[in-house]
């Protein structure tokens, strides 16, 4: 009794497998037709049925007693994957083994320039960030060289006699105009470099989205 229920479960485990099996064919058969771009009467026309109803079946998996052996080979061949793709053992559906390399090469080098580029897009972000402080700081430097150099030519103004004689007076006043002329080509050059940022940032992430 004991051995009849373990062939039991034995035959219900393998049609259970079976089972599994005829689906992931199905499927893998129809991804690998619209991977050709084949509709299914094409495709049945090409794998030598005379009407697509049986390759619907085949593909629905709605006949789960056996796949056809010669369709193994046909479809791997019409389709032009390998058999292991068609039976989910790969997820690789080339067949020369070369080309398959050269593709997860090809893969890995997309990924990782895609990698690269979003670090050199956050890159690009923080230096605009860093720019943008920058020119801020600028511009206040800016105005206060400004303003101390319009101080002190206004107490020029009021005091032309006592300026002119006062030590320093002609130093301090010429110190202030190149602090204020410094100031302002800082400030100029921050802006030009943030506008050609800006246009840099822009195309970057362009190409990168």
């Amino acid at each position: 009794m004991h051995q009849q229920l373990e062939q039991v479960e034995t035959k219900s485990s393998m049609r259970s497998k079976q089972i599994q099996v005829v689906k992931i064919f199905g499927e893998r058969v129809r991804e690998a037709r619209e991977l050709c771009g084949f509709s299914q009467v094409k495709a049945a026309e090409l794998l030598g049925y005379q009407n697509s109803s049986k390759l619907a079946k085949i593909e629905g998996a709605t006949d789960t007693n056996s796949i056809p052996i010669w369709l193994i080979v046909r479809a791997a061949h019409i389709y032009d994957v390998s058999c292991d793709f068609l039976f989910g053992i790969s997820d690789d559906w080339e067949r020369d083994p070369v080309v398959s390399q050269q593709r997860q090469v090809g893969r890995w080098l997309f990924d990782h320039w895609e990698k690269a580029k979003l670090a050199e897009v956050n890159a690009i972000r923080m230096l605009s960030n860093k720019i943008c402080t920058l020119e801020k700081m600028a511009s206040k430097l800016l105005n206060r060289s400004q303003e101390n150099l319009e101080m002190l030519r206004k107490v020029q103004e009021l005091n032309p006699e006592v300026f002119d004689e006062l030590k320093g007076g002609a130093k301090l006043l010429r110190l202030l105009t190149e602090t204020a002329e410094d100031a302002m080509g800082i400030s100029y050059e921050l802006k030009r470099y943030k506008a050609v940022n800006e246009v840099a940032k822009k195309h970057d992430v362009d190409l990168f989205d």
